[in-house]
């Protein structure tokens, strides 16, 4: 997919600014779900303009996409004499449910899909049930950190107990309750992070200090290496990339019990079951409570252990190299159709 990004080689302007496959981004941006009908066939029209030219110029045989969405069903679309590919992230199935209006736009053409990567098992599953995908087409492939950046520390400083957030400033990452369950506690929190609108606002309000904002690649490994236990509360991810970071730093976890998350031992990633939910991410309001309680025991659990200076054990699995072998071997052992045998002609 190519990005709405100025620098790139094929780059896009929008009248209407970015649109996010978040409801919630750390810029400024659109939802899906406020786009009227002449706005979303605007953006398919500049997207396909601009996706011709690149694959005119470029004579792809393959295209990888990433997003189960309107940009790789545009490309299905388009391309029918190429292999297409794409990559989920769980965002994408999060938005069939936020908005849902445009569904008829995609699901016709990502069934057509040649191969369809899944970060795990359940989302495979979900991509079979939910957008009608063949399962000799689904692959779970994982999502992949850079280890060679994210190594655990030699020493760190001394002082209290040091906790890391690290993600948007959002309700639907269970931010707000993050802060209600360390109320209190002997730590030091940080929350690592950005946002737009009035929930990021509520929550740097109520942060104060702790709000690190975004941090450079370089400042967010040494904030690992120095964090004592890394917390993720969130209602909905696909994998979570930070919590992969997190543990090959030397953290200690504490995390939502969310689908499809890696098994690692209970002395290095507590799970707190989730609240009822409400769609894709809004919990109900009666089972707040006790997520608040468990997620605070499971915090002062992880504190009280020993610092760690090594990663967590198997963590390796899941570094970018590991998934690239992965999706080479999908590619390399026919899982990709052959190319689709139609006339390639210009779309100009």
């Amino acid at each position: 997919m190519l990005a709405v990004d100025p620098t790139a080689d094929y780059p896009v302007e929008l009248p209407f600014g970015q649109v996010g496959m978040s409801d919630v981004m750390p810029y400024p941006s659109r939802t899906w779900s406020s786009l009227s009908q002449d706005e979303l066939e605007l953006y398919a029209s500049i997207f396909k303009s601009r996706l011709t030219e690149a694959v005119d110029d470029f004579r792809p045989d393959v295209l990888h996409c990433h997003h189960l969405w309107l940009m790789t069903a545009l490309a299905r679309q388009l391309f029918p004499e190429l292999r297409v590919v794409a990559s989920c992230h769980g965002t994408d199935l999060r938005q069939l449910a936020l908005a849902p209006q445009i569904a008829p736009r995609v699901l016709p053409w990502l069934k057509e899909l040649d191969a369809a990567f899944a970060l795990h098992a359940p989302q495979a599953e979900e991509l079979i049930q939910r957008l009608s995908l063949s399962p000799q087409r689904v692959h779970v492939v994982g999502s992949g950190f850079a280890q060679e950046r994210f190594q655990p520390p030699k020493e760190r400083s001394p002082g209290p107990p040091r906790v890391l957030y690290v993600g948007k400033l959002s309700r639907a990452k269970g931010v707000p309750w993050l802060l209600e369950a360390v109320e209190g506690l002997s730590i030091d929190l940080t929350l690592v992070g950005g946002g737009e609108g009035p929930e990021a606002d509520e929550i740097r309000d109520r942060a104060g200090s702790r709000a690190a904002g975004v941090l450079s690649v370089e400042k967010l490994v040494k904030a690992f290496q120095e964090a004592d236990v890394f917390v993720l509360p969130s209602f909905s991810e696909g994998l979570p990339l930070v919590l992969l970071e997190a543990l090959a730093c030397g953290c200690r976890a504490v995390t939502s019990d969310l689908p499809g998350l890696p098994e690692f031992a209970p002395e290095w990633v507590r799970l707190i079951p989730l609240p009822r939910l409400i769609g894709p991410d809004t919990p109900v309001d009666i089972d707040l409570p006790e997520f608040v309680a468990n997620l605070r025991a499971a915090i002062e659990a992880q504190c009280a252990r020993p610092r760690s200076f090594d990663r967590a054990p198997g963590v390796a699995a899941w570094s970018w190299s590991a998934v690239f072998q992965s999706i080479s071997r999908h590619y390399t052992r026919g899982a990709i159709s052959p190319p689709r045998q139609l006339p390639r002609q210009s779309r100009r």
